[in-house]
């Protein structure tokens, strides 16, 4: 079998966004698109309430460096393009992209807008009553098909 080899810039990125989040990470994703479809080395990590990102610029000590709080956003999506992937959301009502990648991070980006919905949602909803309402729209609908 053969070994993977995984590139020092890519592992140089990881160990960058870790630290800004402090070391601990909920979730984190590897992306390497930029804007004009470049490839590139850029890491995600979701802790708490803030989305952490950090993009290798060809200059290494000056890497792009992105701290997001998740209470200003209000959705992330996760936008499948033919041969990317994107994660979306929408700040102060307006679009902007978080950041893009090839097929091979689909599904670690997928998640990731999840989880950082997720998070959203936890800081707006009560989170149990939103559990009620859903199981009492699920049982009647089953209420329908008796």
């Amino acid at each position: 079998m053969k070994k993977k080899i995984i590139p020092p810039g890519r592992i140089r990125v990881r160990e960058k966004v870790m630290s800004a989040a402090g070391g601990n990470a909920d979730y984190s994703f590897d992306f390497n698109l930029y804007e004009k479809n470049e490839y590139i080395y850029g890491a995600a990590v979701i802790n708490g309430g803030f989305v952490y990102i950090v993009i290798e610029n060809s200059n290494k000590d000056n890497d792009t460096e992105i701290k997001l709080t998740i209470d200003d956003v209000t959705e992330f999506r996760y936008i499948n393009n033919s041969g990317c992937v994107a994660i979306e959301y929408t700040k102060s009502g307006e679009d902007f992209e978080l950041c893009r990648s090839d097929m091979r991070n689909a599904v670690a980006m997928q998640i990731g807008s999840k989880r950082g919905q997720r998070g959203w949602r936890k800081r707006f909803y009560n989170l149990p009553e939103m559990r009620k309402d859903a199981k009492a729209g699920f049982n009647s609908m089953l209420g329908m098909y008796r």
